[in-house]
């Protein structure tokens, strides 16, 4: 059959674990069976399945044991040898491990931990999943901001976008404030190289990679600019190329206006006067801009009022991260002709099933 089962007695009535397996395991093959036996926990492994598992009591932690209003001290008994079976002083916290990813905060609880992915560009339990969007025939996105009675500018931006396009065109992300002069724009130019266009109320000027590489070559780039020295200094670097480094100060008076004045709306892949064929062809993912993660926005559930998408009916579609093929796999012969078949019809299906899900952007 497929299932292996280990019944024991130990003198507490027989305990039985049992593991059901995806083959036959009277094949004529070896199979690699491991038992583990303590006095609260079994686990029965069966070559490469998941383990079967069975716990006789409590299994876990404890701890601010009060009884009658007096605190026990159970960690002073373990440490003074009073008991040592299967114990071990203290609780490791879970958050211990640092088990959240891509700069995502733990938040502990007693049972458990929750990864807090909200001031991260990424999603998923561990903050794992990558957050991004396909722009096809030049779709614009257009989130409205908050905006506190106070209205607020900044003259320091910290922005990172990731893309990968084919096309020479379109806008990765613009921030724009009050009046036609307030706006900075993160874009892909005609020569396939990085621009910043900013007006922020002085004169428009621009930021332009120097590189001799042409980024709109379908491959994954990640763009990151930051602005510094009270906004009169801008710093742009793509991967791993040097980082272009633009002085304004000697442009500018000592009483000259660098503030991006109550910023109040972002937009992707295009703006409000450009036409669809001059919007963003691609796939763009991991959006930042300061403590603002568009993306994140995008795709709440249900959908947040504060995002606008055109075409109405255009829904970007989610790039979830590519799966990963496992290397040094041995199967098992297959002698059975119609066995072969089967698993040959079943092999075709997941390979159309992998294409389709990294086809999203590759």
């Amino acid at each position: 059959g497929n299932s292996l089962r280990v019944a024991f007695n130990v003198g507490n009535g027989i305990q039985l674990t049992e593991v059901s397996t995806a083959h036959w395991l009277n094949d004529n093959r070896w199979h690699v069976v491991r038992f583990e036996r303590n006095r609260k926990e079994t686990r029965l492994i069966v070559d490469t399945q998941e383990p079967a598992a069975f716990t006789d009591g409590y299994v876990g932690c404890l701890s601010n044991l009060l009884i009658n209003g007096v605190v026990q001290d159970m960690r002073g008994l373990v440490e003074r040898g009073v008991y040592t079976y299967g114990l071990s002083a203290g609780c490791k916290p879970k958050c211990a491990s640092n088990p959240c990813l891509n700069r995502g905060e733990c938040v502990e609880y007693y049972s458990h931990y929750f990864c807090e992915c909200g001031l991260t560009p990424y999603r998923g339990f561990i903050c794992g999943r990558q957050i991004g969007g396909t722009f096809n025939s030049g779709p614009m996105v257009k989130i409205f901001l908050d905006r506190p009675k106070d209205r607020l500018g900044t003259v320091e931006e910290y922005i990172q976008v990731g893309f990968k396009t084919k096309s020479k065109r379109g806008i990765l992300m613009e921030m724009r404030g009050e009046g036609e002069s307030n706006y900075i724009i993160v874009k892909v130019n005609n020569n396939g190289g990085i621009t910043i266009e900013f007006d922020i109320g002085f004169k428009r000027y621009e930021v332009t990679t120097n590189y001799d590489v042409d980024l709109t070559n379908d491959q994954h780039h990640m763009v990151y600019a930051w602005r510094t020295d009270l906004g009169t200094k801008w710093h742009l670097k793509v991967d791993d190329y040097n980082e272009v480094v633009e002085d304004f100060s000697n442009l500018l008076s000592p009483t000259a206006d660098v503030r991006l004045d109550d910023p109040y709306v972002l937009y992707m892949g295009r703006n409000d006067t450009m036409q669809p064929a001059d919007g963003f062809d691609g796939c763009i993912y991991a959006a930042q801009w300061n403590n603002i993660f568009p993306l994140h926005l995008i795709y709440e559930e249900p959908r947040n009022a504060s995002v606008v998408m055109l075409p109405a009916e255009e829904e970007p579609v989610e790039i979830r991260p590519s799966p990963a093929i496992p290397t040094n796999i041995t199967f098992p012969e297959i002698t059975d002709d119609a066995e072969r078949e089967k698993r040959i019809i079943a092999g075709v299906i997941i390979l159309r099933v992998y294409t389709l899900a990294v086809g999203l952007c590759n």
